[in-house]
C-alpha cells in the first residue's frame, strides 16, 4: 500500500469525517490504483509535442540543438536536486523509524507525532518520485531529440565554430519570419521592433 493509499485510509478512519464522506473516500480508495497508473503519464511539465513544437522551435538545426541541450541541462539540474532531497528525506525517515522502535521513553503523544511525521515523509517521497519519473522521461525524450538532429545533420557533435557560423543565418531567418508575421497583421507594414532588428 502506497503513502497515497495510507493518507486516504487515515482520513476515512478519522472520527471527524461524516458518514457520507466515508462512502466517497471508500470510492476514491478503491479507484486509486487506476488513478495512479493514469496519472503517471502526466508527471512532467510538458508533453513531447509541446517540447518540440513550443519549447524548441528554432529555425536552424544548430539553434534547435542549442535549445534542446538547454532543456536537457535544466532537467538534469532539477533531477539532481530532487535526487539529493530524496536521499536526505530517506535518511530522515529511517532515523525517525529507528527512534520510534528503540526510544522507550517516548510518551504516547510523542509516538503519535513521530508516526505522523513518518507518514508525512513517506507522502513527500512518493510525490518526489512521481516528479523524478516525469523528469527522467522528459530528459530521455530531449536526449533522443538531440541525437536525431545530429543524425539528420550527419554529425556526432557540433563545434562552437559551427554554432557561431550559423548564428548569422539564424538571425536573418528569424528576422524575416517575424517581419513577415508583422506585415501580415499590419497591412504589409513591418513594426518598429522588426525594423530595428533588420
Amino acid at each position: 500500500m502506497s503513502s497515497k493509499d495510507l493518507i486516504i485510509k487515515e482520513i476515512s478512519n478519522s472520527p471527524l469525517v461524516k458518514k457520507e464522506y466515508k462512502v466517497m473516500l471508500n470510492n476514491i480508495h478503491n479507484t486509486l490504483p487506476a488513478i495512479k497508473q493514469s496519472s503517471s503519464n502526466f508527471y512532467k511539465s510538458h508533453s513531447q509535442f509541446m517540447g518540440v513544437m513550443l519549447d524548441v522551435t528554432a529555425i536552424t538545426p544548430i539553434r534547435s540543438i542549442k535549445h534542446t541541450l538547454a532543456e536537457i541541462d535544466k532537467t538534469r539540474m532539477a533531477l539532481e536536486d530532487a535526487h539529493l532531497k530524496v536521499k536526505k528525506k530517506d535518511i530522515e525517515l529511517r532515523e525517525k523509524e529507528h527512534k520510534l522502535k528503540t526510544d522507550l521513553e517516548l510518551t504516547s503523544f510523542q509516538k503519535e507525532l513521530l508516526e505522523t511525521e513518518i507518514l508525512e515523509i513517506q507522502v513527500g517521497l512518493n510525490n518526489s518520485q512521481n516528479s523524478i519519473s516525469g523528469a527522467i522521461r522528459k530528459m530521455n525524450f530531449f536526449t533522443n531529440q538531440y541525437k536525431s538532429i545530429l543524425k539528420k545533420l550527419g554529425k556526432e557533435d557540433i563545434t562552437e565554430e559551427e554554432y557561431e557560423k550559423e548564428e548569422a543565418s539564424y538571425h536573418v531567418m528569424t528576422c524575416m519570419k517575424q517581419a513577415l508575421s508583422a506585415a501580415r497583421s499590419k497591412n504589409g507594414t513591418i513594426d518598429e521592433g522588426n525594423l530595428i532588428y533588420l
